[in-house]
């Protein structure tokens, strides 16, 4: 074999590897999508099936969307919340408590039924996307373009359908106890989601992630008052990390975008905000650079 046709071998079989391997991080690794996939199948089923079945919160059980429940066809532009941004090699976990009503659409020839599509219809695998336009969530973008830049980041939401605007009294906590796994009665996704994906770091938005999360796994006590105590670290945002007994995974409580930076946050803490930024946007900026500076040096 002559030398340029070496040259042209070896380029052939160099691209198709790159070709693999990107095809393969695109896909995510095997086991988080066979994961994705089980949850948005039972979440498609008229009623739900599997951890969905029956649940109040299912687009086909609810009571707060256009029409019949009985006759309803379509998840009128609803979808669960999850699996954005990496699927593979995952190194940060961020979630969120639960989407809210703002994405619950109308039922009409605009409305999407993704009831008919597929997981990858759905989810944004740039993660930077995930609070643009998401309401009081948008104040955390600091933190997502800040660690998406540094680590493999994937999204989910502790319970991941909309909380229902109305319906039968403590409907909303029997659809969280339910997709959570909280309860003799409910298995639940968050534990096997965890444990699929395996994080090294699962960073959780506000008390009713912690509250949730606690209600799951064997969680190192913070200590005190919620709003207090993930500030007492020592470092400019007081980041303070957990362990998670039986786990591999560390867990970073934070504030909730929604609520603002707590008065006792605060009080723990020295925030310079600078001029066209809120609280809340500095805030998840000076965390997001503690735990990038933290985990860079093996500090966390």
């Amino acid at each position: 074999m002559v030398v340029s046709e070496l040259i042209t071998d070896s380029v052939v079989l160099y691209s198709g590897y790159c070709h693999f391997v990107d095809t393969m991080s695109q896909q995510g690794s095997r086991e988080t999508r066979e994961f994705c996939n089980e949850l948005w199948n039972n979440w498609t089923q008229k009623g739900g099936s599997g951890k969905c079945e029956g649940c109040p919160a299912h687009w086909s059980n609810r009571e707060d969307f256009p029409g019949n429940p009985e006759t309803r066809e379509s998840s009128s532009g609803h979808h669960p919340f999850f699996g954005y941004g990496s699927l593979s090699d995952v190194e940060v976990v961020i979630l969120g408590h639960e989407p809210g009503t703002q994405s619950i659409g109308k039922e009409d020839e605009n409305a999407t039924n993704y009831a008919q599509k597929t997981f990858d219809d759905a989810r944004k695998s740039d993660v930077t996307r995930v609070p643009v336009g998401a309401g009081s969530l948008e104040l955390t973008v600091p933190l997502f373009n800040t660690l998406s830049s540094e680590f493999n980041v994937y999204w989910s939401q502790m319970k991941k359908c909309n909380e229902l605007k109305s319906g039968p009294e403590g409907a909303n906590k029997t659809a969280e106890n339910q997709c959570v796994g909280i309860g003799d009665d409910y298995e639940g996704y968050i534990r096997e989601e965890l444990t699929t994906v395996d994080p090294e770091y699962v960073i959780g938005l506000g008390t009713d992630v912690d509250r949730l999360l606690r209600g799951v796994y064997d969680i190192e006590s913070l200590g005190g008052t919620f709003s207090r105590e993930i500030a007492t670290g020592n470092s400019e945002s007081g980041l303070r990390w957990l362990t998670v007994q039986g786990e591999s995974f560390k867990y970073i409580p934070t504030s909730h975008p929604s609520r603002g930076v707590p008065s006792m946050t605060k009080d723990q803490i020295s925030l310079d905000v600078p001029n066209g930024t809120t609280a809340s946007e500095h805030y998840y900026q000076v965390l997001a650079d503690d735990f990038v500076r933290q985990v860079n040096t093996g500090t966390i």
